[in-house]
């Protein structure tokens, strides 16, 4: 990366943003419909040569839909990329500790409602690019942030620069220094000084999120370590991450970032390993709370508690209200994707999907964002639009999860075409019994599905959850309903959505099991 070049700070034209300009005067009825006629075909014609999508809107309403008088658009925030900080030094736990920096002043911006954060995704995008500069502005962000990380035994410092991406000047140099024992308050000016070179003047509650916590710089190292460890994703890395998180806490007990990281770590540990759901979804739990106790506003140990009660089937409003809070914390793919779920499983299904897609809007440039998405359009049987959501997940980086999954919502998405024969071949191919059942239904041969519902019913390896929608799709409610009581599996909000339950909504024994996950009647 470029060294730092000093600058003398924003002037008033690096710091204004025009907004959309007011809209006209309304003309009269008759005019508006005598210019439409005249001018309809050559504005269609003239976007079909040039490219362009030109909105045809009403003249009676607003851009947005709403009735005149329109209002005035609000700016957007402008957008900030933070490239990740290069050690000069050789030591791997240096490059780990910059990469934790990193991550953790992207995070504490993501904070600041007037700021545009983009991703580490899209942060390594542009600094894979040959040119940076003309990267980021290709991915429509505002200002760059460069530098690099300087450390030894008494001392960090950070040196860099903010470039602004219309112009490609050096707008703010940044040059921070601070004792080793001050790493935690290094961070914090780091991002504070870019926050007011592209903002300007902060407000009260943007000042408090870059507050200095007194601990021990060990401690704040190890978390920083097992934030880049995590990032990874291997169960090796995991493993390390985990070890990192607990030496901070062993050094500092009472330093809450650290009791959220290892939660965080825990959480990925179930998703890694395979027989450690229960045994590390407990520990998640305990180090979130642990987080909570000690900062009520930790945004991510929020998140991890709303994620294991909404898999545990505790659906009340408090779950739903953690969720939503951790989001609004901690802006992010986790925090986003764990929102998502929960409003989910409440019922919530169109809020869940927006949250899911304004997820991948904000970070469309991250692999895990998309794959997150596909999996809740799946579960909200959109079969096509998850199959967008792997391909775009595989395009950005190979996974063979993603590549299985790719594979089967290509199949669902048959039925959902109303492919109906297309997606029967492709059940029997796979051995997918559902699917086959389904596709059965949908080409009115409901004998044929009938026998195979008892052929599957006769096993005794068969899930309680899919037990118990094999038995509503025969018309046996009571037997179906009386499965998931005794089970009651993991997300069973989710189950209960599926279409075999749709004619017994009002079903008493349905109800109850409502009631048991604390959902509102």
């Amino acid at each position: 990366m470029a060294d730092a070049r000093r600058g003398r700070g924003l002037d008033a034209r690096d710091r204004t943003h025009t907004p959309s300009a007011s809209p006209h005067s309304l003309d009269s009825a008759a005019r508006r419909l005598h210019r439409c006629r005249l001018h309809l075909s050559l504005v269609l014609t003239s976007a079909l040569f040039l490219g362009a999508a030109v909105p045809v809107v009403a003249s009676a309403q607003c851009p947005n839909g709403s009735p005149p008088p329109c209002a005035r658009q609000a700016a957007r925030a402008p957008s900030v990329a933070i490239l990740f900080m290069e050690p000069r030094s050789r030591n791997a736990a240096d490059s780990l500790l910059a990469e934790g920096l990193t991550l953790e002043i992207i995070s504490t911006l993501s904070g600041v409602a007037r700021l545009d954060v983009r991703s580490r995704w899209a942060s390594r995008r542009i600094a894979a690019d040959a040119d940076p500069v003309r990267a980021a502005r290709a991915l429509g962000v505002d200002y760059l942030v460069d530098g690099v990380l300087e450390l030894d035994s008494a001392r960090v410092l950070v040196h860099g620069a903010l470039t602004r991406t219309s112009t490609g000047r050096v707008v703010r140099s940044i040059r921070i220094e601070r004792r080793r024992s001050e790493i935690e308050a290094l961070q914090m000016a780091v991002a504070q000084e870019v926050a007011a070179a592209v903002v300007g003047q902060l407000l009260p509650a943007e000042r408090a999120r870059f507050a200095v916590r007194r601990v021990d710089p060990r401690a704040v190292e190890f978390t920083l370590r097992s934030r880049a460890m995590n990032e990874l994703g291997t169960i090796a890395a995991n493993r390390q991450g985990i070890a990192y998180a607990r030496q901070a806490i062993e050094i500092d007990s009472t330093y809450a970032p650290a009791w959220a990281r290892l939660s965080v770590a825990y959480g990925l540990r179930v998703g890694l390993v395979a027989d450690s759901t229960i045994a590390y979804r407990d520990l998640a739990v305990e180090a979130s709370e642990q987080a909570l106790a000690l900062d009520s506003a930790n945004g991510t140990a929020m998140s991890v508690i709303a994620s294991v009660r909404a898999m545990e089937n505790d659906l009340s409003p408090r779950t739903e209200a953690l969720a939503r809070q951790g989001a609004a914390q901690e802006p992010g793919v986790t925090t986003g994707t764990i929102l998502a779920v929960v409003l989910h499983f409440r019922g919530k299904v169109e809020e869940a999907l927006a949250v899911s897609r304004a997820v991948v809007r904000r970070d469309s440039l991250a692999p895990v964002a998309w794959s997150y998405a596909a999996g809740r359009f799946f579960q909200a049987r959109r079969f096509a639009e998850a199959v967008g959501a792997r391909e775009h997940a595989l395009a950005l980086r190979l996974s063979r999860s993603d590549s299985v999954s790719l594979l089967n919502a290509r199949r669902w998405a048959r039925l959902e075409a109303g492919d109906c024969a297309g997606a029967l071949a492709e059940g029997r191919s796979a051995d997918n019994a559902m699917l086959v059942i389904e596709s059965l239904r949908c080409l009115e041969r409901t004998s044929e599905a009938d026998s195979v519902i008892d052929s599957r019913l006769a096993l005794s390896t068969i899930p309680p959850e899919n037990r118990a929608i094999l038995l509503a799709w025969r018309g046996l409610p009571d037997s179906a309903f009386s499965v998931l009581d005794h089970a009651f599996p993991w997300s069973l909000g989710w189950t209960l959505q599926h279409p075999a339950f749709a004619p017994y909504r009002q079903h008493p024994a349905y109800l109850a099991l409502r009631r048991r996950m604390g959902l509102e009647q």
